[in-house]
């Protein structure tokens, strides 16, 4: 879309989002879903849930279109709806506070202990590989001479051995940060298998859960296939991360990001999410994204960065008379992610361009320079980008608030459409659909 362009990139008109802007009820409804949601990875989950349930149908294109327009206008909505849609993390970052404290392993260990509940093969095993796991972890607790914790209460958490097993994983998923690590024979392979087991024992409490269903009540279907479609795919993915460890593959487990769409879609729901974008050439932007955020992820903080700079240069050039006006946040975004790659951002300019660069650019590296980290060498404008950035409240860089009239049309829309929050915990309880 932004290829084999006979001038610079950085003239680029910003790209036309109007024509795939959905109706006026369809803004509303993703501009509240933005702004209901502070934690990015949660907004990340509603919205492919979201574009999961309508994809093939004429409202997913709306549903889309919408995300792309929002975005192009730079209203914090826009800003929070365009990260989610690119979020990215590490393996490591989005799923170890899942299975840090050992949960199902303990429920599941409890349940196993009951006499009434028989045991077969899968459970012995799963018993069997548990206390070899405990063997290792209290001989491995010793050679580092940590001091036992004391045993607490049958039933709770810190009944024995968990606040040990806690305290020996969470020192080796610290360790497995130092690439000596991984030089070491049992350490890598005890946390493999503590991983392994935790996962098991979740897979065994879903399936558990999802057998207490009644088919035939439709509430209680509604609310849970939620919950186990994501616990499917944290689980699926955990595994995949095992599998990693276990191969010894540091970078794969904890430092090449992926995009968090996996957490809610699996591979067949993202292919269809594709060809929604590929119906109408309107999308092409939204389209462009999609495809590069498999072969570029980014971070979220890292593409903010990124995205300022460019905005900040397209306005440096406005001011210069080169350009008529700055590039939008959503413009700005889609050449981010086209020319990013190993930290930075990198385009090909002409003589002239790289002439008026010169002109604006600071004299001295100056970190809090609107233009700062951004340099030009033999024909190439080049973005430094950091590393542990703090992120943005919006995800991205929103480039304006919300107008009176967008305030109002919200307001308005959230009266009309009030209902029961439909994740409440108590009323899962109630129906007996809480993880045993």
């Amino acid at each position: 879309m932004l290829i084999a362009l006979e001038q610079s990139e950085l003239l680029v008109e910003n790209l036309s989002t109007a024509a795939a802007c959905p109706s006026e009820a369809v803004l509303q409804e993703l501009s509240h879903l933005a702004m209901a949601h502070d934690t990015l990875p949660y907004l990340t989950a509603e919205l492919f849930e979201r574009l999961r349930k309508e994809s093939g149908q004429a409202r997913a294109s709306e549903y889309l279109g919408g995300v792309q327009y929002l975005a192009s206008q730079g209203n914090p909505a826009g800003a929070r709806l365009l990260a989610a849609f690119l979020n990215v993390s590490t393996p490591g970052e989005r799923l170890l506070p899942v299975v840090r404290p050992l949960d199902s392993s303990r429920r599941y260990l409890a349940r196993l202990s009951d006499p009434e509940v028989g045991l077969g093969p899968f459970q012995t095993d799963w018993l069997k590989r548990q206390a070899r796991a405990e063997t290792a972890a209290t001989h491995l607790g010793q050679t580092w001479g940590l001091k036992m914790p004391p045993a607490g209460t049958k039933g709770t958490e810190n009944q024995h051995p968990w606040p040990l097993m806690r305290q020996i994983f969470a020192k080796l998923l610290e360790q497995a940060m130092e690439e000596e690590f991984w030089e070491q024979e049992g350490e890598p392979k005890l946390l493999a298998e503590m991983l392994r087991l935790e996962v098991d024992a979740w897979q065994e409490r879903i399936s558990h859960l999802a057998g207490n269903i009644n088919p035939h009540r439709v509430d209680s279907v509604m609310r849970i296939l939620p919950l186990l479609n994501r616990a499917d795919s944290e689980i699926r993915d955990l595994r995949l991360m095992t599998t990693w460890i276990a191969e010894r593959d540091f970078e794969s487990a904890f430092i090449t990001p992926l995009p968090r769409w996996r957490e809610t879609l699996d591979d067949k729901d993202w292919k269809h999410l594709l060809r929604d974008l590929g119906t109408s050439e309107n999308l092409g932007g939204l389209a462009c994204l999609a495809v590069g955020l498999s072969a570029r992820p980014i971070l979220i903080s890292q593409l903010a960065e990124g995205i300022g700079r460019i905005m900040a240069v397209s306005l440096a050039l406005v001011g210069e008379g080169v350009r008529s006006e700055g590039l939008d946040l959503f413009t700005a975004c889609v050449l981010a992610q086209a020319h990013y790659g190993n930290g930075q951002i990198v385009f090909a300019v002409d003589k002239e361009m790289e002439d008026t660069l010169e002109k604006i650019l600071p004299d001295a590296p100056d970190p809090d320079h609107p233009l700062g980290g951004v340099s030009v060498l033999a024909g190439l404008l080049i973005i430094e980008l950091g590393e542990n950035l703090p992120e943005l409240a919006d995800g991205l860089c929103s480039t304006r608030e919300f107008t009176e009239e967008e305030d109002v049309a919200l307001r308005i829309w959230r009266e009309q459409h009030r209902e029961v929050d439909t994740s409440d915990l108590a009323a899962l309880r109630e129906q007996g659909l809480e993880l045993a």
